[in-house]
C-alpha cells in the first residue's frame, strides 16, 4: 500500500506529521509522503507520482488541488475537508477581528473544502455567506470571481485560502486564511484507512478470482456489459491459442465466429443464462454456457465457461457411471413400527398394494420418512429378489434428469435400467422435468422407454413415486403431466402427518432419545410433563424435525431431567419465527394472570427474584416455591438464592 498527500502550505505538513505521530501511526508501512506546493503545482505533481513505480494506491489533497487532481488522474482520493470544530474556531477568531455585532462573514473555496454550516448563523449569531466553487469547475477564474463578489457584497470579514486573501487585502476587508488545526487531516487519514482497507480487500478478491480461473478445468471469458473481453484463464490461453493482451477489450462475437450480440444480448441485458451453446473456435468445437455477473445495481457483465465436445462427452460418461452407485438402495429395509392405527392401516395398505404390479403413489409432508412404504411395497411384493432403486428427484439437476433416468446403454446404463426386474421409487416427483415425465408415462402405459439416443427399449420395472398433496393442483393448473397424475395414482397411499399421530410423537422421541443417549453418552431423562409437552406442538417438519430436535436436547441438556419447561425453551429457540405457539402454552399464559402463579410471579419482583425472602412471605419451603415456579414456567432468569 503507498499513499501520497499533497498540501498547499509547509507548516500544514508541519501540522500532519504532528497529528500522525501523536496517533502513532506507523507511517512507513503505509508508505505515506506528504509533499506541498502553491495552486497549480497540483498538475505538475500529478504527472511526476503517475509515472512512479509503484503508483500510489490512494491521494489526499483539499480544495483547488482535489478538484485538479481529480480532473487529471484516476487514483482514488481522499479529500481534506475542514472539520465543524475547525470551522467555528475560525468564525470565533473573526468575530474578535471586527467587534460588532450580527457581523456578515464570507466563506471562499471550493465546496470540497468544507463542512456543512446551516446552523452557524444562529449559534455564532452572525450573519454567513458562501461562495464556492463547484468541486468539478477547475477554472482559477472561477475561484477569483468568488472572492470579488464577498469583496462587493462588503463582507466584515472573509475567510478563505490563498485568493481569497489576495483580493480580500485588496479590498481592505479583514481576513482568515483557512488554517487546519489537525482535525481534519486527522478525519481524512481515518477515511484513508477505511479506503485502504477496501482496496486490499478487493486486490484479493481479485487475486481470489484469477487464481479461480487459472485452476478451473474449463476456459472461462469474462465480459464486460458491451460483450468486451476484460479477462481470460490460463486454460483458456492454452486451449485457444489466445494471450490476454491480444483478446483483452475485444469484442467476443468478434473473436468466436458464430457468437453474434443475438446470442449475448439475453445474458446482457435481461440476466439470463443460455446454456450449451456449441461454438467453433479454430479447429475446435466447444459447448458452452454463458451466465450473467448481477450486482446490486444490475448487470455488470457476463461468465463464458466452456469445454470441449469430446471431453464433456467423456466427463458425462464417467460421471454417470458414479453416480449409478448411489441409486441402488443395498442398506436393511426400515421397519414401520409407529403404533398409531392410522399407521398401521397405512402398513396394511401397503400390504395390500405390493400384491399388485400398477404404480403407487404416495402423498405426504417431507420428512415423513415415506420411503420405508416405498420399500415395504417392494419386499412384500413379487419383485422382493430385484433391485429397489430409490432416487430423490430433487436431488438431480433438471438439465441432469433425462441422462440419469433414461441414459443409453453407452453412457454406462440409467436408474431406470438399474431397477428392470425390481422396483423404482421417485421421491419428488412434482420436480420431475416435463421431458422426463412423457417418457415415464411411457414406461406406465408400454413397459418400454425411450433412451437419449432415441432408441425404444423393453423395460419390466415397478414404480411408485411420492409427492406433497399439491401434485394434484399442480396437474390441474397444467404444471405437472395431468396423464401421468393419473397414471400414477392407480393406486393412492396418503401418510397423515405426524401433528395428527400424538402417540406416534411419543414413539419417535423415545426412539431418538434412546439412540442419541448412546451416541453422546448423555444419559438425559424426560418427565412426564415434558413428554405432554412434545406432543403439543405440530412439527410440521414431521420425524425429521422431530429427530433434530431430540439430537439437540441431548446435546445441550444442562440437567439429566428434563421438563416441559426445558423443551419449552429449547422449541422456542429452535422454532420460535417457524412455529406457532401451542395450545398448552396458551393455557399456562391464561393461568399466569391470576391466582397462585400471579402472586408468586409479584412477590419474586418485590423481592429482586429472591428466592429465601418469596418462600417466607407465602409461608412455604424453597423446595417447594422452585417447584412451583417450574410448574407455572415462570422466568427464573433473575432469581437469587
Amino acid at each position: 500500500m503507498r499513499i501520497a498527500c499533497l498540501l498547499p502550505r509547509k507548516d500544514m505538513v508541519e501540522r500532519a506529521w504532528r497529528v500522525l505521530m501523536k496517533n502513532g501511526v506507523d507511517w512507513q508501512a503505509l508508505g505515506l509522503t506528504i509533499d506541498y506546493g502553491p495552486k497549480f503545482y497540483a498538475l505538475e505533481w500529478v504527472e511526476k507520482i503517475k509515472s512512479e513505480t509503484p503508483r500510489p494506491d490512494i491521494i489526499v489533497a483539499r480544495g483547488l488541488h482535489a478538484t485538479l487532481i481529480k480532473q487529471h488522474c484516476t487514483i482514488p482520493l481522499v479529500e481534506i475537508r475542514l472539520t465543524a470544530q475547525e470551522m467555528g474556531l475560525l468564525v470565533v477568531q473573526a468575530l474578535k477581528m471586527v467587534h460588532k455585532a450580527h457581523p456578515r462573514i464570507g466563506v471562499v473555496g471550493y465546496m470540497n473544502q468544507y463542512c456543512n454550516m446551516d446552523r452557524f448563523d444562529e449559534i455564532f449569531d452572525i450573519e454567513l455567506h458562501s461562495y464556492l466553487v463547484q468541486d468539478d469547475i477547475s477554472d482559477i477564474e472561477a475561484l477569483y470571481e468568488c472572492a470579488r463578489q464577498a469583496v462587493r457584497d462588503k463582507m466584515d470579514v472573509i475567510i478563505g485560502g490563498d485568493v481569497a486573501q489576495e483580493i480580500a487585502q485588496q479590498g481592505e476587508i479583514p481576513n482568515l486564511y483557512i488554517q487546519s488545526t489537525g482535525d481534519s487531516f486527522w478525519e481524512a487519514f481515518l477515511s484513508v484507512k477505511r479506503m485502504a482497507y477496501a482496496i486490499e480487500l478487493e486486490q484479493l478478491n481479485s487475486s481470489r478470482l484469477q487464481t479461480l480461473l487459472d485452476n478451473a478445468f474449463s476456459t472461462v471469458v469474462c465480459l464486460n456489459v458491451q460483450g468486451r473481453v476484460t479477462m481470460i484463464n490460463q486454460i483458456a490461453e492454452m486451449q485457444l491459442g489466445w494471450t490476454q493482451a491480444d483478446v483483452q477489450g475485444q469484442p467476443l462475437s468478434a473473436l468466436v465466429p458464430g457468437l453474434g450480440m443475438d446470442v449475448l444480448m439475453p445474458v446482457l441485458t435481461e440476466g439470463r443464462t443460455v446454456f450449451s451453446v456449441y461454438i467453433d473456435i479454430g479447429p475446435r468445437s466447444m459447448v458452452a454456457n454463458i451466465s450473467p455477473i448481477l450486482t446490486e445495481n444490475g448487470i455488470a457483465g457476463a461468465v463464458l465457461s466452456a469445454q470441449p465436445v469430446k471431453l464433456v462427452e467423456e466427463m458425462g460418461s464417467a460421471v454417470r457411471r458414479h453416480q449409478m452407485g448411489k441409486y441402488s438402495f443395498t442398506g436393511a429395509s426400515e421397519e414401520i413400527g409407529e403404533p398409531s392405527a392410522a399407521m398401521r392401516r397405512t402398513e396394511a395398505l401397503c400390504r395390500q398394494y405390493a400384491g399388485s404390479e400398477f404404480p403407487v403413489l404416495i402423498f405426504s409432508d417431507p420428512g415423513n420418512l415415506q420411503h420405508r412404504f416405498a420399500q415395504l411395497i417392494h419386499r412384500t411384493s413379487r419383485r422382493e429378489r430385484g433391485e429397489f432403486i430409490y432416487a430423490d428427484c430433487a436431488e438431480i439437476p433438471a438439465a441432469d434428469q433425462i441422462h440419469a433416468l433414461f441414459g443409453s446403454a453407452e453412457e454406462n446404463g440409467s436408474i431406470l435400467r438399474a431397477a428392470n426386474g425390481g422396483t423404482l421409487y421417485l421421491e419428488n416427483i412434482q420436480v420431475l422435468a416435463p421431458p422426463c415425465q412423457r417418457r415415464l408415462l411411457s414406461v406406465l402405459k408400454h413397459q418400454s422407454f425411450m433412451d437419449t439416443r432415441y432408441r425404444q427399449e423393453p423395460i419390466s420395472v415397478r414404480i411408485v413415486a411420492s409427492a406433497p398433496v399439491l401434485l394434484a393442483q399442480m396437474a390441474e393448473e397444467g404444471r405437472f403431466d395431468a396423464e401421468l397424475y393419473y397414471a400414477l395414482h392407480t393406486l393412492p397411499l396418503s401418510l397423515p402427518p405426524l401433528r395428527e399421530r400424538k402417540e406416534d410423537i411419543l414413539y419417535w422421541a423415545e426412539q431418538f432419545l434412546a439412540h442419541y443417549r448412546e451416541r453422546y453418552k448423555r444419559y438425559i431423562a424426560l418427565t412426564a410433563g415434558g413428554k405432554r409437552q412434545l406432543t403439543d406442538y405440530p412439527w410440521n417438519g414431521n420425524v425429521v424435525q422431530l429427530r433434530a430436535f431430540c439430537q439437540h436436547l441431548i446435546l445441550t441438556a444442562q440437567r439429566r431431567t428434563i421438563d416441559e419447561v426445558d423443551i419449552r425453551r429449547l422449541y422456542g429457540r429452535m422454532y420460535f419465527a417457524a412455529a406457532p405457539a401451542p395450545a398448552a402454552q396458551a393455557a399456562r399464559e391464561s393461568l399466569r394472570i391470576g391466582g397462585e402463579a400471579e402472586r408468586i410471579s409479584r412477590l419474586l419482583a418485590q423481592y429482586n427474584g429472591n428466592r429465601s425472602r418469596t418462600a417466607a412471605a407465602l409461608d412455604i419451603s424453597t423446595t417447594t416455591l422452585w417447584r412451583k415456579i417450574k410448574k407455572y414456567g415462570l422466568t427464573d432468569d433473575a432469581l437469587t438464592e
